[in-house]
């Protein structure tokens, strides 16, 4: 018996009967000629006829395909299609309404929504040869130059340019195909609601609301409509900052580190030297390498092969960011600085450098600038008098350099924040950056500062690697 499914509202009527017992090769499941199942097509689906496979592709995962013993119905939706491929050439069709195309040796037909159409595959005769000098059989065909039937190939989804969590449910998507014309994006697996867009690597995104794993799902159509398989990436939604880490009051660096152009700057020939750079290299980004991107988050990055230009990675977004100076360097710090108090700052070791050229007063190895954020005095090469100098308890000996006692570091709130520029709450804003390669942080007096300091603890990177990290900007 045959069963017929009706087409729901708004959607044009396609039945594909396709001759002989039919294998549908799908879980490799097996329907007799006396059964008919519906069955809800995502992308192309193997048939077999007659120990023939052939191919059945749709653009819509909302048709519905149901098989009987002799015919292939589908209901698809108005402005889809279906597409029978044979990959032996065969010929597909004795109705005068279809033309079997050529596409080499491949042959297919398209069925467009709202017709009747009957299909009878015959293996007997070949139309389809690659010789561009043979034509269709059937109602007709091409020769070689017919469209093709690949679908877009090297599909790829990267949520957050591949970051484990996201603070908010906007993110940026990277996306990747070759071949590709259009791309069709949604927050589940059935499309519903969505539709066709032009294909393009970087798109802004919404997830859906609610703590937890979100997954986005793309697929790509070329010109000739063909439709590649969906591919999807997952991210966790997390918008809880743990609650020591939040600040009572928006917190802004200290006055000291306020943006202060070098005398000579043209301010309106930099931001469009900036605006360049960050434009150049997003044109040069195609693909995101995840594993790279994990292991350099919170990472400065210098480009090797160019003019030694800065990156910040921002471990939240998984971005980089164009530190093109000490203006930029501040405009850093109020972009991703994250408040902390001081006794959670006090559990983070501190660190800094014999090449930061700041000035030291008292010759002790602990810059002026950074003995006024620990308290100590930048005249005194012992502030506490115990005989250790500054220098020694803070920075080899994990002692207290303003009395008795040892520093009490924590290890697990040091892993959470390596690569993270923190702003002390409970002060005048003073900024600090945690070094994700020894876990101490150090201080950023002020934008040249702060631009000396990442500079000196950057990585050299190739243009090739730094290219499969995505890009931010920084709105100055």
């Amino acid at each position: 018996m045959n069963k017929k499914l009706n087409s729901p509202p708004g959607r044009g009527k396609t039945k594909v009967i396709l001759g002989l017992a039919v294998v549908f090769s799908l879980g490799l499941l097996i329907i007799s000629q006396a059964q008919a199942a519906p069955i809800a097509f995502t992308y192309d689906t193997l048939v077999t006829l007659d120990s023939v496979n052939y191919t059945v592709r749709t653009d819509s995962e909302a048709t519905t395909i149901i098989v009987t013993g002799t015919t292939i119905e589908a209901d698809v939706p108005t402005g889809s299609y279906v597409k029978i491929i044979s990959s032996n050439g065969y010929k597909l069709t004795n109705n005068g309404s279809l033309t079997t195309t050529c596409a080499g040796a491949t042959s297919y037909v398209t069925i467009a929504a709202g017709t009747d159409v009957t299909v009878t595959p015959d293996k007997t005769i070949v139309s389809c040869t690659g010789d561009s000098s043979g034509g269709g059989g059937g109602g007709g065909g091409g020769g070689g130059s017919s469209p093709d039937v690949t679908p877009p190939t090297n599909t790829t989804i990267s949520i957050a340019a591949g970051a484990s969590e996201a603070p908010s449910t906007a993110v940026t998507l990277t996306l990747g195909a070759v071949g590709a014309s259009d791309m069709m994006l949604a927050n589940d697996s059935t499309f519903v609601g969505s539709t066709w867009e032009v294909y393009a690597v970087l798109r802004n995104w919404t997830l859906t609301t609610g703590n937890g794993t979100k997954t986005v799902y793309v697929k790509f159509r070329d010109a000739a409509g063909n439709i590649s398989a969906p591919v999807s990436d997952t991210i966790t939604l997390n918008t809880t900052i743990p609650e020591q880490m939040v600040p009572e009051k928006k917190v802004e660096p200290k006055p000291e580190l306020q943006p202060v152009y070098e005398p000579g700057v043209n301010v309106e020939e930099r931001a469009t030297k900036i605006t360049q750079v960050v434009t150049q290299e997003k044109a040069q980004v195609t693909t995101i390498n995840k594993s790279l991107v994990s292991r350099l988050k919170g990472r400065i990055l210098l480009q090797t092969q160019e003019k030694g230009e800065a990156w910040y990675v921002d471990p939240i977004s998984s971005n980089k960011f164009y530190l093109a100076d000490g203006t930029s360097a501040y405009t850093a710090l109020r972009k991703f600085g994250l408040g902390i108090t001081n006794a959670d700052l006090a559990r983070i070791p501190t660190g800094t450098d014999a090449r930061f050229v700041m000035d030291d007063s008292d010759a002790d190895g602990l810059p002026d600038k950074l003995e006024e954020a620990l308290g100590t005095d930048k005249l005194k090469a012992d502030t506490d008098g115990d005989g250790v100098s500054d220098a020694n308890e803070v920075l080899k000996n994990g002692t207290n350099p303003l009395g008795a006692g040892k520093s009490s570091y924590s290890s697990s709130l040091v892993n959470r924040l390596k690569g993270r520029i923190l702003l002390q709450t409970q002060s005048r804003g003073e900024a600090w950056y945690v070094n994700p390669v020894d876990g101490k942080k150090y201080y950023l007096a002020n934008g040249p500062a702060a631009y000396q300091i990442m500079r000196f603890l950057s990585l050299g990177i190739t243009n090739t690697d730094l290219r499969k990290i995505g890009v931010g900007e920084l709105a100055e």
